[in-house]
């Protein structure tokens, strides 16, 4: 079975989406501050910025 994809605070989706309006990649370092900063995993700032990043394009 496939794990269930996290459900993130709309608190933590907020400060994301602020970030993501700044800059749509981010380095690992700005990855890694933010992670801990919202109590994430870097990977999953990293996923759903690619996510993001797949969404916007999918709008377009």
């Amino acid at each position: 079975a496939r794990n269930k994809r996290p459900v993130f605070h709309p608190d933590v989706v907020a400060q994301l989406e602020q970030v993501f309006d700044e800059r749509r990649y981010i380095s690992a370092d700005q990855r890694f501050a933010l992670a801990k900063e919202l109590n994430m995993t870097e990977e999953q700032v990293k996923s759903w910025f690619h996510n993001k990043r797949t969404a916007m394009t999918k709008k377009l």
